[in-house]
């Protein structure tokens, strides 16, 4: 293993030990290696059950999926080998996936799901935003940086080339290049014969959303009648075609459009200007707690990459996601199921770069 799982399997593992003391099951013998080509074995001899375990940074719907159809032998309630995924850190609707496929998984915050015949546990507790101001790669997820992340995730499993980075982006070219060779030595980027490819996409949309800071945009907020929600986008469409503003819808909006879960709350879109002149017709200013939110962007990069839809343009799919992920809150279980759908970003091989 490599010495970040090896980190987190350590730091899972002392709140897995601390669990299965206070429920009084006598603790195992951890083996750093495991059938399945897994990362290690955990035996639990009063159970006479061996935990099979796969270590990852984090953990999402779609990688649960993946888990459930590649070791089906492990899913056996009966079973003496079972599967038990530890990550850093597990998102709540992984955790409830890993439920209904019998999976046990427990993260480095103490979230997880647990069933064994003497043994259930099954926890979330949502974890504080790191700040982008305690990163030691802030600068990689800064607003203005961020352009050239968006386009590598938006265009990934394409490579790229650095000299076109500054045309799609709108940025100068010497900073595209101190940037990139800021994300090269932070591993999250490569260059090979000139391209420039994307290592590990889910790594770098995890550290982009701990950076991320939606509270960076100036909002306004207002209320809007309708009897149904396409009807809301509809009228809002007008209103600021009306205006002539540029709007792209995101958050609860944009996946309304793309990756539908649940109902949403509001309407969401990021607009290139608001001025106290503005007269709409369908949507009436409010103090809080409207149900429109219009964003004023902190960097116009947003609307880079944004996709005509139904009702008018929509944010990138990441773009949207990170959105979600720092609205309240079933926005966050919304923002998971757009993941899953949309950014299950397929893995490359060395072979075929």
């Amino acid at each position: 293993m490599y010495s970040r799982e090896e980190s987190i399997l350590d730091a899972v593992f002392c709140r897995l030990e601390a669990l299965l003391n206070d429920a009084g099951i006598k603790r195992g013998d951890r083996q750093d290696y495991a059938p399945f080509g897994l990362d290690a074995a955990y035996h639990l001899p009063d159970e006479d059950i061996s935990l099979i375990i796969d270590v990852k940074e984090s953990l999402f719907p779609y990688q649960v999926d993946k888990l459930a159809s590649q070791f089906p032998a492990l899913l056996m309630p009966r079973s003496q080998a079972r599967l038990l995924v530890v990550a850093s850190n597990a998102s709540r609707s992984a955790i409830d996936k890993c439920a209904e496929y019998g999976i046990n998984v427990l993260d480095e915050a103490g979230n997880g799901y647990f069933r064994l015949p003497r043994f259930y546990y099954h926890k979330f507790v949502a974890q504080k935003r790191m700040s982008s101001r305690s990163s030691p790669s802030s600068s990689i997820f800064s607003s203005k940086a961020s352009r050239l992340i968006r386009s590598m995730l938006v265009s990934y499993p394409e490579s790229c080339y650095q000299s076109d980075m500054a045309d799609k982006t709108m940025v100068s070219r010497g900073y595209v290049s101190r940037i990139i060779n800021k994300m090269i030595d932070a591993g999250y980027i490569r260059r090979v014969k000139e391209r420039l490819y994307v290592v590990d996409p889910n790594r770098l949309l995890d550290d982009w959303a701990a950076a991320y800071r939606f509270d960076r945009h100036k909002r306004a907020h207002f209320a809007i009648s309708s009897s149904e929600y396409s009807q809301g986008l509809q009228k809002f469409q007008q209103d600021m075609q009306n205006q002539n503003i540029r709007f792209a819808f995101t958050g609860w909006s944009a996946a309304y459009l793309r990756s539908p879960y649940g109902v949403p709350s509001s309407i969401v879109a990021y607009v290139d200007r608001l001025t106290p002149d503005m007269h709409f017709r369908s949507i009436h200013p409010v103090e809080s707690k409207g149900n429109v939110m219009l964003l004023l962007p902190h960097d116009e990069g947003v609307f880079q990459f944004a996709q005509p839809g139904e009702f008018g343009e929509c944010v990138a799919d990441v773009q949207c996601y990170l959105d979600l992920k720092g609205l309240p809150g079933r926005a966050s279980d919304q923002a998971d199921v757009m993941r899953e759908k949309r950014l299950a970003f397929e893995e490359v091989s060395d072979a075929r770069r």
